[in-house]
């Protein structure tokens, strides 16, 4: 596909095809013989988060080094006592699909365990791919950094540009003398098709 129509909505829609298709970030890369380089993959899950307790300043560091602030504390089954603590900020975090549910991220702490030095490990929650921004686009990237994905794309270039370029200019057909998608694409087949005869026949104008 031509690189005007990617995007991660058209990458959603089409993910059961095999496409090869680069986004425009890319594309220019991409055509020179380049490997685009893919960021690390963030949709592989981690066994565990895990935060780190800073006791002088009550608060907890998660591991991209966002601060989890004290918020309120509890008193949950009878006697104990818990800690809510909470980010502030998890805006553009890598492993936001896989920490604590809800737009506030926040874990809840025995406070018994509010020591220097503490370790606090959630299992990573699981998520759906629909969730990732750029989820289908990243993926896209990593099919295209493969040596065989280059060689199924150079292909497109000698047998697609060079059929659109006669069909849409020196056989003018840049406009449909037709309406609805019906009559168009059997408009456009006939088209096809003539060009197909003309290359038998060996005529450079039909």
């Amino acid at each position: 596909m031509d690189a005007g129509y990617a995007s991660e909505a058209n990458f959603r829609s089409l993910k059961e095809f095999d496409l090869y298709c680069p986004d425009q970030k890319i594309t220019k890369l991409f055509q020179v013989g380049k490997i685009p380089k893919v960021p690390k993959s963030t949709q592989r899950k981690p066994k565990s988060i895990r935060f780190t307790y800073e006791k002088k300043l009550n608060r907890f560091i998660c591991p991209t080094g966002r601060v989890l602030k004290f918020r309120i504390e509890k008193y949950l089954h009878g006697k104990d006592s818990y800690s809510d603590f909470r980010s502030t900020s998890c805006s553009g975090c890598r492993l936001k699909q896989f920490c604590s549910k809800g737009k506030s991220k926040s874990i809840l702490v025995n406070s018994k365990n509010l020591k220097r030095n503490y370790i606090h490990s959630s299992s990573a929650k699981n998520y759906h791919p629909d969730q990732m921004n750029n989820f289908y686009t990243m993926e896209m990237r990593r099919k295209l950094s493969e040596p065989q994905s280059r060689t199924v794309y150079s292909k497109r270039f000698p047998s697609i540009e060079g059929v659109f370029g006669a069909i849409k200019g020196s056989r003018g057909g840049n406009l449909f003398l037709t309406k609805g998608i019906e009559k168009v694409s059997t408009e456009w087949s006939e088209r096809c098709s003539a060009h197909n005869i003309a290359k038998l026949c060996g005529f450079r104008y039909i």
